[in-house]
């Protein structure tokens, strides 16, 4: 149901570099923050956590998906249709700006088991091998005349 490694891509997008890229993902939380905008007056802005089952990443509601957070359908545990969007690099953290977005499911229950993706791309890598010996030992070059 949910796109694998749809955050993966996300995270390094956008909707305008690969337009017919539309994932399905899990909002697994949504939490309202206030904004101040331009015009002196304070907007309600909205901060989720994406899914797709795999890893999460942060992100935010465009304000035009505002009326489907104050009607419900977009909720904690709602799956979505994500049609258009934008990566951003913010203090060390990815955040994926949702423009545009379908509601495909309205609240269930998490959808696998996601770890957070920066986490994931920070995890230490491998040790890499030891290089193998060297046929000419220590010396490094052979032949001393």
């Amino acid at each position: 149901m949910l796109t694998a490694g749809a955050i993966t891509t996300l995270s390094s997008s956008s909707s305008t570099d690969s337009p017919s890229f539309q994932p399905t993902v899990q909002i697994l939380h949504v939490k309202s923050v206030r904004s101040s905008g331009g015009g002196g007056g304070a907007s309600d802005r909205y901060r989720v956590v994406l899914s797709d089952g795999i890893h999460t990443v942060q992100g935010m509601l465009a304000t035009q998906l505002n009326p489907k957070v104050s009607s419900g359908e977009i909720a904690d545990g709602s799956v979505v249709l994500v049609r258009e969007f934008i990566s951003n690099y913010v203090s060390g953290k990815t955040v994926v700006i949702l423009l545009n977005a379908d509601v495909v499911q309205g609240r269930c229950e998490r959808i696998g088991n996601p770890v957070p993706a920066d986490a994931a791309r920070a995890a230490p890598a491998s040790v890499a091998p030891a290089p193998a010996p060297s046929m000419y030992g220590a010396g490094g070059g052979g032949g001393g005349r």
